[in-house]
């Protein structure tokens, strides 16, 4: 087992199993890392979030974000990562100065897939406490994101793939009731209000489009 002495910045899976680990970050210092329900997944109980891929892992150590900031992507089976901005600054307020954290490594064992989630299936959950086998601090989060291969796409409203981002984010807002995607469209408002309103508009024209 490779522990952070000796790890290098792969971008493919790390063997899971009883002898294999798996990642987590967090701005916080914990000695155990214990199940939280505020991970936003309603299919998911109290539960620690893990993930076999390192760099997946990295982008959770700044500061807490959501889709209305970032999107996370990948490719190749998760050999290469992306993460877009969806907003202007999201990067320097999210993985700037001041935003450093800790990754932890941890046991791939304590971990199973969630059954029924909304969960990537590049992650595991645990739902019981778990201790790490080893901890690091990283103190700069955007290098070590770049140092490990990941793109890191600056925020262009006129660019291709950020409206491409904003279809996908409208596909998803299209399952959810009324009222959800109100709360979830005020959400994203608070801080990225060009984001809620095109989403918005590309809600409205996919519904006219099927009636």
């Amino acid at each position: 087992m490779k522990l952070f002495t000796q790890i290098d910045y792969r971008l493919t899976r790390t063997a899971t199993g009883s002898g294999g680990v798996v990642y987590h970050a967090s701005p916080l210092k914990m000695d155990v890392l214990t199940p939280r329900t505020d991970h936003g997944d309603p299919d998911v109980p109290a539960a620690v979030f893990a993930t076999p891929y390192l760099a997946m892992a990295l982008a959770y150590v700044g500061k807490k974000w959501g889709n209305r900031d970032i999107e996370q992507g990948y490719r190749d089976d998760g050999a290469k990562w992306t993460l877009r901005e969806m907003r202007p600054g999201a990067f320097k307020d999210i993985y700037g100065p001041g935003t450093d954290g800790y990754l932890y490594e941890l046991p791939a064992g304590a971990f199973h897939r969630p059954e029924r989630s909304q969960a990537m299936d590049m992650e595991v959950i645990s739902t019981k406490p778990v201790k790490p086998i080893a901890v690091r601090r990283v103190g700069n989060p955007y290098e070590e994101l770049v140092a490990a291969g990941v793109e890191m796409i600056p925020y262009e409203a006129d660019d291709a793939g950020y409206q491409e981002a904003v279809e996908r984010m409208a596909k998803r807002g299209l399952n959810m009731d009324s009222e959800e995607l109100k709360k979830h469209l005020d959400w994203i408002r608070e801080t990225n209000p060009e984001l809620a309103d095109r989403m918005s508009d590309e809600i409205k024209t996919s519904e006219t489009t099927k009636r």
